[in-house]
């Protein structure tokens, strides 16, 4: 996924590589969905490489993500959007990065990490004032 900008960087769509081959070709119309790899074979076999411009193929009404966005509720926009990533905006709606499923994982894991950590002085504390 490639976030397509104006001059601004304000985000006005995505190109995927599913943009790229099945409107570039035409695939669609043509026969059932095809993987990737029998999409790209039929490229080269056909000698055929993707025309137009971005704006041709490219997705509009992209969702994006506001930079302060807890991570959590971004997998949850992301999963309901059937997403693998997202562009991430700042405040003044301009493009400043993109976060993927992975990034998400991460950061989910890092604050369960974190908080348990936290917490276990804690119940090491418990655990000695019941033995003593």
């Amino acid at each position: 996924m490639v976030p397509v900008t104006d001059e601004s960087a304000r985000v006005l769509g995505v190109v995927t590589q599913n943009d790229v081959l099945d409107k570039t070709i035409g695939w669609e119309r043509r026969a059932p969905r095809l993987g990737l790899g029998r999409r790209i074979a039929l490229m080269l076999q056909r000698g055929r490489a993707p025309h137009g411009v971005v704006a041709d193929v490219m997705t509009t009404g992209a969702v994006t993500l506001q930079q302060n966005t807890a991570a959590g509720q971004a997998a949850w926009l992301m999963m309901q959007a059937g997403l693998h990533q997202a562009p991430v905006v700042g405040p003044d709606g301009r493009l400043i990065g993109i976060v993927d499923q992975m990034d998400l994982i991460g950061a989910m894991l890092a604050d369960i990490s974190t908080d348990h950590a936290a917490h276990a002085p804690v119940e090491r504390r418990r655990a000695d004032l019941r033995a003593g």
